[in-house]
């Protein structure tokens, strides 16, 4: 046998590539990668409604009757001085604004032209998401109805409106208040002079003053 005719090739022996070191153009894409195409924002959330001046309760109860749609419209029972005495009032919490939980891409047009409503809250093109922790922070807060009934408690420096009686209409500072009387004290400018009355809580309204959560979140 020749030597120069018998040349056989020596064994291959191909190195074993890490995984980390095979070029991307190589990888399989993973069924799991969000498309470029998908919106960047997720398809369901809170945004921010726009009702039309003092519609926030009717643009909510349109809004339920659509489907597919969660609505908070939170609220604050007051009471408030009127010429017939102390009354209470439900008012939102945030006058011409409520809450809604959708879809973006399918129910859009079908929020923006529900009746009440005058649009969503937006900067430009976008529109902004409400976290879910924000919502649900409010929602503790105001329960079921959506209601929250201030308490008619007062501390002294409040400023206070007398609601029926012979000084009725007449601005107040709280002096004392005494919660198991039922009782508070307030101070009253009457003929060029401050002057103390006693008066039955039922018959003093104070400003709306909002719960502590509400004002820290």
């Amino acid at each position: 046998m020749n030597p120069s005719v018998y040349n056989p090739s020596p064994p291959s022996h191909r190195p074993t590539v890490p995984p980390s070191t095979v070029p991307p153009s190589t990888v399989a894409p993973s069924t799991d990668a969000p498309s470029t195409d998908a919106p960047t924002h997720r398809r369901t959330a809170w945004y921010c409604v726009r009702s039309k001046p003092k519609h926030e309760h009717i643009a909510a109860a349109n809004l339920r009757r659509l489907g597919g749609i969660a609505v908070f419209n939170p609220r604050l029972r007051v009471r408030k001085a009127t010429r017939r005495g102390p009354v209470w009032f439900t008012e939102p919490l945030f006058p011409g604004y409520l809450f809604a939980r959708f879809d973006l891409p399918d129910l859009l047009d079908h929020v923006r032209y529900a009746f009440g409503v005058a649009d969503l809250v937006r900067f430009g093109s976008r529109r902004p998401i409400v976290p879910d922790q924000v919502i649900s922070d409010l929602q503790a807060s105001f329960g079921e109805t959506e209601i929250h009934e201030m308490p008619q408690a007062f501390q002294p420096g409040d400023e206070v409106r007398i609601a029926d009686g012979p000084f009725m209409g007449l601005a107040a500072i709280v002096r004392r208040y005494a919660p198991a009387a039922q009782r508070v004290q307030v101070l009253l400018e009457f003929l060029g002079r401050a002057t103390a009355v006693e008066l039955d809580v039922r018959s003093v309204a104070g400003e709306t003053r909002y719960p502590e959560q509400l004002v820290a979140a």
